[in-house]
């Protein structure tokens, strides 16, 4: 009974995702800036009264710094609260977790940064998700379904096939670890036959796919949208993309800490705020860029108030033309799309990596470092409480992994390289671009 449940979870959330569109956000996406204030307002009152209730840390923390839940201007009583890091949430972990919900999801962080964690939600804002997500396919022109190619995520184990189906969505799945010129052919000759409407995956996988389209000189016919997530989108490869393709590229922007959701429309490039999914807030950095903080409304398992993602981006000051009034972004800047090349110089997302890693729950921190094809550098910092054999495993199993790339792993006990303003970067790479 428990593996039926598992089996039909997925197409309930996504079911009752998109009865949350028809009934909610399908209007919503037409308020205007004071509907939208008077929204983000009342959920967050909402938000602010439960933290208070049934959250250890935002009890404590409303006490000290004098936030009022049931002040008459909620975003006021948010912003005397302190950004909240990574490191605040890992040190006092159990603490922010909810004493009222009982059955939370569990996601890991996708480990961009080098620093994967995992965090808890609650079902109901699990449902919001989909139906946001639901909302930005919609935009593509997407109906219950329509044939996806998705290229990202699926790793199968040597008895399974490179293209995996699923017959209830009508989606294939394609191996990301099976990136040559042999797979892609094998790849492009299911789509021929199959012929999906969408193709779906990180920017790097689609990107990989365009090249070799271009290169031989492949057409794909009826496609009628490109959806990709999980990493940045340059804008020199979602130009190559939608010219190989002749469609238009949808991008989405979220994170596993679910505290924001950004996504394109169907008329500009610009990233437009899910704003019924959380509460952005942009803090200066630099010159025309500012840091992501972001509060999500819905999540009562573990809410997160005034996370910083960790992403930098750049605000837009002009209204796109579809005529949306939530606040919009010229560019996301973080999670940049790279590569790792094997052995015979055949290049794969990085990504596939940082979902990897980020299972990985002996690791606090990772960096990886290719200077030559076909070999990788890894730097791994283990938890305090892992014994020196099960470190021992971890890193046999990891250089077992890195082979499906044909990629050599040697591990380094030097210090982690670091960026110019002092921040981890997980991947570095002296190889030069694809």
């Amino acid at each position: 009974m428990y593996d039926l449940y598992k089996r039909l979870e997925d197409p309930l959330f996504t079911l009752l995702g998109v009865v949350k569109f028809h009934t909610l956000l399908k209007k919503t996406e037409s308020y205007n800036e004071t509907e939208i204030q008077r929204y983000q307002q009342k959920q967050l009152s909402s938000l602010l009264v439960y933290c208070s209730k049934y959250i250890p840390f935002y009890r404590r923390q409303f006490i000290e710094l004098n936030v009022d839940p049931y002040g008459q201007d909620a975003v006021a009583e948010l912003k005397k609260l302190p950004i909240l890091t990574k490191e605040i949430i890992r040190n006092n972990y159990e603490y922010f977790i909810s004493s009222k919900e009982h059955n939370s999801l569990e996601f890991h962080t996708s480990g961009t940064s080098g620093d994967p964690f995992t965090v808890l939600t609650s079902t109901n804002q699990w449902v919001v998700e989909q139906g946001v997500v639901w909302r930005s396919w919609k935009r593509a022109g997407y109906r219950f379904r329509d044939k996806i190619a998705i290229i990202r995520s699926y790793n199968p184990n040597p008895s399974q096939p490179k293209i995996k189906r699923d017959t209830l969505k009508n989606w294939r799945y394609y191996s990301v670890y099976h990136m040559d010129d042999a797979s892609l052919a094998q790849y492009f000759k299911d789509f021929k036959v199959w012929k999906p409407k969408y193709l779906r995956g990180y920017p790097g996988s689609i990107l990989l796919l365009a090249n070799y389209a271009d290169k031989n000189n492949i057409k794909l016919e009826g496609l009628k949208g490109i959806l990709t997530a999980s990493e940045r989108l340059e804008e020199s490869a979602r130009a190559r993309i939608e010219d190989v393709f002749q469609t238009r590229v949808y991008d989405h922007y979220g994170q596993a800490e679910i505290t924001a959701m950004y996504h394109n429309c169907e008329v500009g490039k610009l990233m437009h705020d899910d704003w019924e999914y959380g509460f952005s807030e942009f803090i200066p950095h630099k010159k025309n860029e500012h840091k992501l903080i972001a509060t999500n409304l819905h999540n009562r398992s573990m809410p997160l108030l005034r996370y910083d993602t960790g992403d930098l981006v750049c605000l837009s000051d002009i209204k796109c033309r579809c005529g949306r009034q939530s606040v919009a972004l010229k560019q996301i800047l973080g999670r940049s799309m790279n590569f790792i090349e094997d052995s015979d110089n055949v290049s794969y997302p990085i990504v596939n990596l940082y979902t990897h890693f980020a299972d990985k729950k002996t690791i606090k921190q990772f960096q990886i470092c290719q200077y030559v094809a076909g070999k990788l550098e890894v730097k791994l910092k283990f938890w305090d409480s892992v014994s020196s054999e099960e470190a021992l495993l971890e890193t046999e199993m990891i250089s077992l992994y890195l082979k499906k790339f044909k990629c050599e792993a040697s591990f380094s006990n030097e210090p982690f390289l670091m960026s110019e303003d002092g921040k981890l970067t997980p991947f570095i790479s002296r190889l030069g671009r694809i």
